[in-house]
């Protein structure tokens, strides 16, 4: 698939103007190796383990209007559509729109991984000690990979971000190091593996404010004619961390909903990867060693997000495509939005009413009745936790979920013996956490295999025993002030069900 140019620019052009606004010289025309005007803008920081207009170059195309095109997953989210009466939740037809839209995808691959149309790297990563080269992705596939991120961020309504040029430089280097210390390699750990000075302040600035994925890199990988090297699925994965039976902290999904985010860095090697969130801007790392003036006037021109109103689920409030779901039945986490509803009082009992339905049509979901089956649990709002999720209180051990099921029309309690189906209201970071039944996971898996799949919806009701989850500013599923709160999400499949 082509790029839309209806919404982007090269980013080399939109750079000169910039440069140009801020009294500085313009960059080439297209930021290539061959025009030597844009390293020498940046040649007091210029960079031994990569070059500088090969990154620039290959960074994702800017779009035409930038407030406009990062702020759409964001009004899609917050407005009702065609349809009515769903502000705040996302919606099936925007989401099979973006699907489709993201660059240079492989239309047979579920996922919409690169579709090898170029090279991979437009500069090979290098191992060898004293001649180091960290590696430079290519524009096509740094594309792909912001558009199916962006898509990610779409399902919170969180508005999209770019691949900036000194969080670039940061991320591939943290991937490239393979240095031992997780997220704060020391630097007697830098030393050793020669990877001194502004090469180890990359890695640190990259690894200190990324997700990591992956172990030992690969340096025996054919680098240099490499055109596929599928991460989306481990992109997913990140949201879907809850798939184990921890599903207490999700501290990483909750970095990439950091709704506020104007732009990230990819850093891909074989077997380790890197995608840095966080960061307070250029002046952080010095732009990455490409003059943070220049790279801290392209972020500005970025709007910061919003917070989307309504509740911030993941799985979304609204529609969800199932394969977002990384073929494993993950954790739900909710975050409270002060306008919208009531924050339950510390030592509230709170119980959560699980309906799952199934239905050949969409519709007017409001309106769904006689459900699958329907299942209650408690919890205590900001009961302590271990870290590893809330403490049974028959065993006093951490509760995780496991496969038994309640019988259809029964009645579970969260803490029965030998685990149960996990809800904790434990006030963290994302403080309502919860997993929907295996077997109504499993239900869906299969339908989801066949021709013509249902949809499948899970609707989920808070009530609390004193003020907590009432509705105060109506949305979605929440027409009524002073109702108990309703989060909704309609699984579907994004092929099948497109239209």
């Amino acid at each position: 698939m082509k790029p839309n140019k209806l919404y982007l620019l090269p980013l080399t052009t939109l750079l000169s103007m910039l440069l140009t606004a801020c009294g500085g010289g313009g960059g080439g025309d297209n930021g290539n190796a061959s025009d030597t005007s844009m390293d020498q803008q940046i040649a007091a920081n210029a960079s031994n383990f990569f070059t500088p207009s090969v990154l620039l170059a290959n960074l994702p195309d800017m779009p035409n209007d930038i407030a406009s095109y990062a702020s759409e997953p964001y009004n899609s989210y917050m407005n009702a559509s065609a349809k009515g009466n769903d502000q705040a939740s996302t919606k099936r037809p925007d989401i099979v729109k973006w699907y489709n839209a993201i660059r240079y995808a492989d239309p047979k691959d579920l996922y919409h991984n690169f579709d090898g149309s170029a090279p991979v790297y437009a500069e090979v990563p290098n191992w060898t000690k004293g001649q180091y080269r960290m590696g430079i992705l290519g524009k096509a596939y740094l594309s792909n990979h912001i558009d199916y991120y962006n898509l990610l961020r779409a399902l919170f309504g969180g508005q999209r971000v770019f691949i900036s040029g000194y969080k670039e430089v940061a991320s591939q280097a943290s991937s490239f190091s393979d240095l031992a210390g997780g997220h704060y390699p020391s630097k007697s750990t830098g030393e050793a593996a020669g990877m001194t000075g502004a090469l180890f302040s990359a890695i640190y600035s990259g690894r200190s404010g990324s997700n990591l994925q992956g172990g030992v890199v690969n340096r025996n990988f054919n680098y240099a004619a490499a055109t596929t090297l599928p991460r989306n699925s481990d992109l997913t994965s990140v949201w879907n961390e809850a798939a184990s039976g921890n599903i207490a902290g999700l501290g990483h999904r909750a970095a990439f909903m950091y709704a506020a985010a104007r732009d990230i860095g990819v850093g891909i090697v074989a077997g380790f990867h890197s995608w840095e969130v966080y960061g307070d801007g250029p002046a952080s790392n010095n732009g990455g060693l490409l003059g943070a003036a220049a790279q801290q006037a392209i972020y500005d021109k970025w709007p910061r997000g919003p917070v989307p109103g309504g509740a911030m689920s993941w799985p979304s409030h609204g529609y969800f495509p199932f394969f977002v779901l990384n073929a494993a039945n993950q954790g739900y986490s909710l975050s409270t939005q002060g306008a919208y509803f009531s924050t339950p009082a510390k030592g509230e009992i709170i119980t959560l009413k699980m309906e799952y339905f199934v239905h050949a049509k969409d519709g007017d979901l409001s309106q769904l009745q006689n459900p699958v089956q329907s299942i209650s649990v408690s919890a205590v709002a900001g009961q302590p936790n271990s870290g590893t999720g809330a403490i049974n209180l028959l065993s006093g051990k951490p509760d995780y979920v496991n496969a038994e099921q309640i019988p259809n029309g029964a009645s579970g309690a969260q803490y029965e013996q030998g685990g149960g189906y996990y809800f904790t209201a434990s006030g963290s970071t994302i403080p309502f956490q919860w997993r929907m039944p295996q077997n109504w996971y499993n239900a869906m898996q299969a339908d989801f295999k066949g021709l013509t799949p249902s949809f499948h919806t899970l609707r989920f009701t808070f009530s609390g025993s004193g003020a907590g989850f009432k509705v105060q500013k109506p949305f979605y599923m929440n027409p009524s002030v002073g109702a108990a709160l309703v989060i909704q999400t309609s699984f579907f499949d994004i092929r099948k069900q497109a239209n």
